[in-house]
């Protein structure tokens, strides 16, 4: 394989760039959130299951177990991404309009580009193996699509707690105790989950897909390839 070349980038060719490490840090919250209702779901799943509840209505399955999983490998692996770009220890080359970036890697040992195998964010073809340099293709792209996804899976466990909790509403004295006693429980392990279904779906925040700042830099934070 032949040695990657590198400089210092511009700021013009550093805008993507930052604005892909900015996007990611941005959608921290919304990622726990997403986490915080699938364990919600799987909470109230468990509690249904373990006392008799006769609700039948979806909550958390086995397809959605595997979902959650793939969510939180794929929002672990974008961190990896953005903050190898930061430290250096990643290297990236802009496509011809300067809107979004390849990720780039020295060798397959380098930092964690081995850790996106078979991790799949929707968007394909996203590893490309070339003599052993690993390229994630249009980043920002990628982040968007995953960012999107996972804004929609935090809506579909919200509104499945929300429809349990309006079914147990209306069932007998004994059912409707017994779930608050379990909500008041599980509060103290998803105190943010419970916090945020005040007043229905109206806490449910939408995600930004553009608008992140513009930082102004001189330096890369990271470095430019341009060959391999």
């Amino acid at each position: 394989m032949a040695d990657l070349i590198t400089r210092e980038a511009t700021a013009e060719e550093a805008r993507p760039v930052v604005r892909f490490i900015s996007l990611v840090k941005s959608k921290r919250d919304l990622i726990s959130r997403a986490l915080s209702a699938a364990k919600a779901a799987s909470d109230c799943q468990n509690w249904c299951v373990n006392n008799g509840i006769g609700y039948t209505g979806p909550l958390f399955g086995a397809e959605d177990s595997l979902k959650v999983q793939l969510l939180a490998a794929r929002a672990t692996k974008l961190e990896a991404y953005a903050a190898g770009l930061e430290s250096q220890k990643l290297f990236f080359r802009p496509n011809a309009t300067n809107t979004d970036i390849n990720i780039m890697a020295a060798t397959m040992g380098e930092a964690t580009p081995e850790a996106w195998a078979g991790i799949s964010l929707g968007i394909l073809p996203l590893i490309i193996i070339v003599a052993g340099v690993v390229l994630l293709a249009a980043a920002i792209a990628v982040a968007i699509g995953f960012y999107t996804s996972a804004a929609e899976e935090e809506t579909l466990y919200k509104k499945r707690v929300i429809e349990l909790d309006k079914w147990a509403a209306g069932q007998d004295a004994s059912t409707r105790s017994a779930w608050e006693k379990f909500k008041g429980q599980n509060k103290a392990e998803n105190a943010g989950f419970w916090e945020g279904l005040t007043g229905g779906l109206k806490g449910i925040l939408a995600i930004l897909l553009v608008g992140l700042g513009a930082w102004a830099i001189s330096k890369l934070p990271a470095r430019k390839s341009e060959a391999a």
